[in-house]
């Protein structure tokens, strides 16, 4: 019989999935990224507030994709918190985002709880914002949740994505405009570390 290895639940979850402290915000959290990006890591620390314009509220202690794709195919760069472990339960996630939407590249921000075993996101634990190409400016929650019926080891992603764009699209040129390629410009999206909230 095979034997498996029980964690220990963590004692505080509403701050395991923090952020740290100033100038450790993300000492419990890796980024990793595909290639197509002009600098690593491309996701920064914004502690300042994040501001990016009416109707869109700013956003402090933030995470930020800063940097643009340099290639036209899809690419996408993660944040990932460390393993904690979770007692059964319920548990809900409140995100905070705010996004920059005038751009002509979209993006999205998906956020998922992922078990630590497989990192594969449970059942109904995810939940994506979207930001569409020349969309304008916007900012909210996003919430989830997922019921826990063991203890178990988990990880919380968040993932940056930019699709695929056209040739046309990527090689489009205008005098007019000081950008040489204007289109090339992706949409941002800002977030804070999620907040749980736990029931038995």
């Amino acid at each position: 019989m095979a034997v498996s290895t029980e964690c220990t639940p963590a004692t505080n979850t509403s701050t395991m999935f923090g952020f740290g402290p100033a100038g450790r915000e993300l000492e419990n959290w890796t980024r990793t990224q595909s290639s197509g990006f002009p600098s690593s890591p491309t996701v920064a620390h914004r502690s300042a507030a994040y501001a990016p314009g009416t109707p869109a509220q700013a956003l402090s202690n933030a995470l930020l994709q800063q940097d643009d794709p340099t290639v036209r195919t899809a690419v996408s760069t993660d944040v990932l918190r460390n393993a904690v472990c979770l007692r059964p339960g319920q548990y809900t996630f409140t995100i905070a985002w705010t996004l920059f939407g005038t751009n002509y590249r979209a993006a999205e921000l998906d956020a998922s709880l992922l078990d630590e075993s497989t990192m594969i996101a449970f059942a109904g634990a995810s939940s994506t914002v979207a930001a569409p190409r020349s969309s304008g400016h916007r900012s909210g929650t996003s919430t989830f949740s997922v019921r826990l019926t063991e203890r178990k080891s988990v990880r919380f992603r968040y993932r940056w994505k930019f699709p695929e764009i056209s040739a046309t699209d990527w090689n489009y040129y205008t005098g007019i405009l000081v950008r040489t390629y204007p289109r090339r410009f992706a949409n941002d999206i800002a977030v804070q570390a999620p907040t749980v909230a736990y029931t038995p």
